[in-house]
């Protein structure tokens, strides 16, 4: 009982704190883009995107939702992919703890990937499709991890290249103006 008041009183500090998220400081701003107005032409999707973060909130995500970060970053196929892969992992890994569980009783999980010699052994083919298996589950998180941040990061800074202000330099009038002198002019486009 004692351990578990401490729980919900972690819990409720947790929910009822200023932090947008469980980041460790208070950001009071949104620090992702700072438009004046929003360009005519923008579309929502883009907007949404642009709006999107990758906060240590999405990471703890990611760990339950395989793909977590490629579906926020609105790249759906190797999301998709990343829930087949993982979804196939955690079949192996489910199939191969209950095929040990049936034969020997009361066997831990890190008894059944990690066996030493006084615990029950699986067969080496068992053994090697449950490792593969673990090794693909952490593969898909931390790819979904760094690669989704890149995806996104990579779009979001595509649509604010499509939607920032250019300068650009021409030379007006070059042929009347070479006898008078070069004349040079600079226009901004919005």
């Amino acid at each position: 009982m004692k351990k578990f008041l401490i729980l919900l009183a972690i819990i409720g500090s947790a929910l009822f704190s200023n932090a947008q998220d469980i980041d460790f400081y208070l950001k009071n701003k949104n620090d992702n883009f700072n438009f004046p107005k929003i360009p005519e032409n923008m579309t929502f999707k883009e907007y949404y995107l642009l709006s999107q973060t990758f906060r240590m909130q999405d990471m703890l995500f990611a760990t339950i939702v395989p793909g977590y970060i490629h579906f926020k970053a609105q790249d759906n196929r190797t999301a998709y992919v990343l829930v087949g892969l993982r979804s196939c992992a955690i079949s192996i890994l489910t199939y191969e703890y209950f095929k040990l569980k049936k034969e020997t009783n009361n066997t831990s999980f890190s008894q059944f990937l990690f066996s030493t010699g006084s615990t029950p052994v699986l067969t080496k083919a068992d053994r090697n499709l449950a490792s593969a298996a673990a090794i693909t589950f952490a593969a898909t998180y931390f790819f979904d991890i760094i690669h989704g941040k890149y995806v996104l990061e990579k779009k979001q800074e595509q649509i604010r290249f499509k939607y920032s202000p250019r300068i650009s330099f021409y030379t007006s009038g070059l042929n009347k103006r070479l006898s008078m002198g070069l004349g040079l002019a600079m226009q901004v486009k919005f």
